[in-house]
């Protein structure tokens, strides 16, 4: 009874997150699927991101868990830099549908798989995106549902939410995670040829569950 209340709340937030993006303007509104064969860019080297961990501080714990997620204050980006975030989202996950979080990673920056990726100092850290270390099965490729709330931020980034299908997770399979975009940042070979790589991310910030 208590798990299919929890779901009932998480879906209705997550509907409640959709009609609200929809007034504000949510930029991909039709589900896709990103095949592999829309990757552009090869995975990285385990060793690249096994070497970028090993030289992160491990985070401290947050004194900051109870409180609640809220968008920082930003400008609504313009169209072509919608655009732009909603190509670097969709070619990672036709990255990850490739190659699993390696993939994906590809089109992370160095920054970002440092710091949001290294454990915190009393557990494990995150995955991008939920991809595991292994390609998907093409029944198990993860679907670009929407791109909500595009906004450029104070210190120049781009960030939006963005909601992620995931045939693995268990009832609602999908997943609402803000995502941050730095501008012609520079990660790994080939990379400058994206205008946005993905410079961050806070998985399920409204704390929905799995469904």
């Amino acid at each position: 009874m208590r798990r299919t209340l929890v779901f009932a709340v998480a879906m209705l937030a997550v509907l409640a997150v959709l009609a609200w993006g929809a007034i504000a303007g949510a930029q991909e509104a039709t589900p896709v699927v990103p095949p592999p064969s829309q990757c552009g860019i090869g995975p990285r080297a385990a060793a690249e991101v096994e070497a970028l961990l090993a030289a992160a501080t491990p985070a401290a714990g947050s004194t900051d868990a109870a409180m609640p997620f809220v968008l920082p204050a930003g400008t609504p980006a313009d169209g072509p830099t919608v655009a732009a975030i909603t190509a670097t989202i969709r070619e990672a996950l036709a990255c990850g549908n490739a190659g699993g979080a390696l993939g994906a990673l590809s089109l992370v920056t160095d920054a970002a798989i440092a710091r949001d990726l290294a454990p915190p100092a009393e557990g494990v850290g995150l995955y991008v995106l939920t991809f595991g270390t292994a390609a998907p099965a093409a029944d198990a490729w993860h679907t670009l549902l929407a791109v909500l709330d595009t906004r450029e931020l104070e210190d120049g980034r781009v960030a939006a939410l963005v909601i992620v299908g995931d045939p693995a997770r268990s009832a609602a399979r999908a997943r609402l995670d803000y995502v941050l975009f730095a501008e012609q940042a520079r990660g790994t070979g080939g990379s400058d040829q994206y205008l946005f790589l993905i410079d961050g991310w806070i998985a399920d910030p409204y704390v929905l569950g799995p469904g």
